[in-house]
């Protein structure tokens, strides 16, 4: 695990890039624009690893709820679209490589969902206790 700060080191490093790959595939499936974007999970929480996925939510228009439930799921009591599947085979989601475990090059890659509500979903089996303390499990990828 790694200290809180660099956690988010990877994500600053990198923001930009971030940013427009969201955009692309926003545009890619007509979703655009974004109304808020969002970082969470272990990168903002301080729990990730080196290799840990950057999880990013999108909040979108309600117009695109339809489009969300055709082919979204429920997760964490939410309704999402999560498109890291499709973002990785059109070359977005690959972020940058570290060593992990003794291998070189591992990659981090960028974890995208998207929804209508105006926060991420919370896994309170794995954050409850943390977000109960008075931590936060997400934060505005503008605040970065």
């Amino acid at each position: 695990m790694l200290p809180e700060n660099k956690c988010l080191d990877i994500v600053r490093k990198h923001k930009q890039k971030i940013l427009e790959n969201v955009h692309r595939y926003l545009n890619f499936v007509g979703m655009n624009p974004p109304i808020q974007i969002w970082l969470f999970n272990s990168r903002v929480v301080g729990t990730c690893r080196e290799n840990s996925d950057i999880d990013v939510y999108v909040q979108v228009n309600e117009i695109h709820l339809e489009y969300i439930q055709k082919k979204g799921q429920t997760w964490a009591g939410e309704l999402q679209l999560s498109c890291g599947r499709d973002m990785k085979l059109m070359g977005l989601t690959l972020i940058d490589k570290c060593e992990w475990d003794g291998i070189p090059d591992w990659p981090i890659e960028l974890d995208v969902c998207f929804g209508i509500e105006d926060h991420p979903p919370v896994n309170m089996d794995k954050y409850g206790d943390f977000i109960a303390k008075g931590g936060r499990h997400s934060m505005k990828f503008e605040d970065l």
